[in-house]
């Protein structure tokens, strides 16, 4: 095979690996909040964040928050992607995304609250900021404002930053 043709084929794959990604984060991202909102695991939020179902109601499964975590880092880079490329639309459904992100599964969120014990408010509070940030982000996009897309990513960016610098080594399941 000659070096053309094998670029081209690299970049196919990539593209393809890409795009199911993508389109994987964004059904498992839709897909995942239910189990916790029934179970009670985010009985500890505060009650004006609306957790455990998408916006047209329907339920999600809830999940570890490493695996939040992660599918919230997809969802990141899918946003600035598309902001790149003025994909507002896509903009508007990442940010969606982020802000109905899954609930914690109870099991994850004790273990949370006895690591955290008082602190658990703030780490609410953390979830509350980046929720309203992406909601009003997601608002921005459908919008077509550029300028509201970026503040409103910047307070995004930060209640994340904000909440990993608190709390993400304490809470960390990756090592012994």
């Amino acid at each position: 095979m000659n070096r053309p043709t094998m670029l081209f084929l690299a970049l196919v794959f990539h593209l393809a690996a890409c795009q199911r990604t993508d389109a994987d984060t964004a059904a498992d991202a839709h897909n995942t909040r239910a189990e916790a909102h029934a179970a009670g695991a985010h009985d500890a939020a505060p009650a004006e964040h609306a957790h455990g179902a998408t916006s047209s109601g329907a339920p999600h499964e809830a999940l570890r928050l490493r695996t939040i975590m992660q599918r919230l880092d997809g969802e990141m880079s899918a946003l600035s992607h598309a902001l790149w490329l003025q994909d507002y639309d896509q903009v508007a459904s990442r940010a969606g995304a982020i802000a109905e992100h899954p609930d914690i599964a109870t099991e994850e969120m004790r273990r949370i609250q006895n690591s955290l014990g008082p602190e658990m408010q703030r780490f609410n509070s953390y979830d509350t900021r980046v929720h309203d940030a992406s909601v009003a982000l997601r608002d921005a996009a459908k919008a077509g404002d550029t300028e509201g897309i970026l503040r409103r990513l910047s307070e995004v960016q930060a209640g994340c930053v904000s909440c990993h610098t608190q709390f993400r080594e304490r809470l960390r399941t990756d090592r012994p």
